[in-house]
């Protein structure tokens, strides 16, 4: 589909695994994404927030972090996770005003029960983290396993380490 969001320089088609910067400087217009294309068309995925070496950064942030010696477009960063067990989630993109599918998943937050350290020092969560847990439960969770308070309770703890009752209304 034609995705009115999507960057398209044409160094972003025939790329799998590669990064591909938004802007040649580290100002905050600078994003990076990861190509994930094996023909003539566009793939890619912003790399929107990221955890660097155990610190929390906005894709402004991340490209700055990126030393210019690894930014060869020709370079697979991708490594295999063969047991991942984080949990993963689709989601609606953030930021996007306009386009016909502002509104669809198209995004994917990973560690959406996290908590991270910022630059400054201070814990923060993903921006809508209620709604994506939200979206997580009603996705992995059948009717019977919401049945009572205790599930609620249990699933909320495993997820966050406390109850939100807020996540199951």
């Amino acid at each position: 589909f034609v995705d009115e969001a999507v960057h398209g320089n044409e160094c972003q088609k025939n790329r799998y695994g590669v990064l591909y910067f938004h802007h040649k400087t580290d100002d905050q217009r600078s994003g990076v994404d990861i190509c994930l294309s094996c023909g003539n068309y566009y793939l890619s995925y912003l790399l929107k927030y990221t955890l660097v070496n155990g610190t929390f950064k906005s894709q402004a942030q991340l490209s700055s972090m990126i030393p210019h010696e690894l930014r060869d477009d020709t370079k697979n960063v991708l490594v295999r996770d063969q047991n991942p067990t984080e949990v993963i989630v689709c989601t609606k993109r953030i930021g996007i005003a306009s386009s016909t599918y502002k509104d669809a998943d198209l995004a994917i937050a990973r560690d959406i029960n996290q908590r991270f350290v910022t630059e400054s020092g201070e814990k923060k969560s993903l921006p809508q983290k209620t709604e994506l847990l939200k979206a997580y439960i009603d996705a992995v969770y059948s009717d019977d396993q919401l049945n009572t308070e205790a599930q609620k309770v249990a699933i909320s703890r495993k997820l966050v380490g406390e109850y939100w009752k807020d996540l199951f209304e």
